[in-house]
């Protein structure tokens, strides 16, 4: 097994130095988070907030750059994201100790609003905008639910794909 892998290997470098599978380019992502403390929702379940934020941003902006990575390497992503309303609610669970947990249900959809400006290699602003995205249907079937797993920002990450997708791809 290791001996096929190391063959793998040394064909995929090969190619790679004649050129025939394309180097891994990606834009420069630039994400920034405007005034978190007045988000719509991005409260904290059993941890504290401050940590759950940095736990959002860092998975939102983790995300954006696996993006990013499909656009030429030359070109910048400026994205200021200035609100947002993770899916569900936080709720409280009847138990001998105080917790809480975040219940998905059919009203409570995901939201992300910010602006973003998309230039190249000169400088020059091939796009921008404000974009509000939400989904009132994140919850339409049991396939999505599946679909899930155990990510915790599944549906806020669909919402970017979808977008990305659009604004991105002709």
């Amino acid at each position: 097994m290791q001996v096929v892998n190391q063959f793998a290997l040394r064909s995929l470098l090969a190619a790679m130095l004649l050129g025939l599978v394309p180097m891994v380019q990606a834009a420069t992502l630039e994400v920034s988070w405007q005034d978190i403390a007045n988000y719509r929702d991005i409260r904290a379940v059993n941890e504290p907030q401050k940590r759950f934020e940095q736990h959002v941003t860092s998975a939102l902006a983790e995300h954006l750059t696996q993006l990013a990575a499909q656009l030429p390497a030359d070109h910048v992503l400026r994205i200021t994201v200035t609100d947002l309303d993770l899916a569900g609610r936080v709720e409280p669970m009847f138990s001998d100790t105080f917790q809480t947990t975040r219940v998905l249900n059919r009203i409570d959809y995901p939201m992300i609003q910010f602006n973003y400006d998309y230039s190249d290699g000169s400088g020059a602003v091939l796009q921008s905008g404000e974009e509000r995205l939400k989904d009132m249907g994140q919850l339409e079937s049991r396939r999505t639910m599946m679909a899930s797993g155990r990510d915790q920002f599944f549906h806020e990450k669909r919402l970017l794909d979808d977008w990305f997708k659009q604004a991105f791809t002709k």
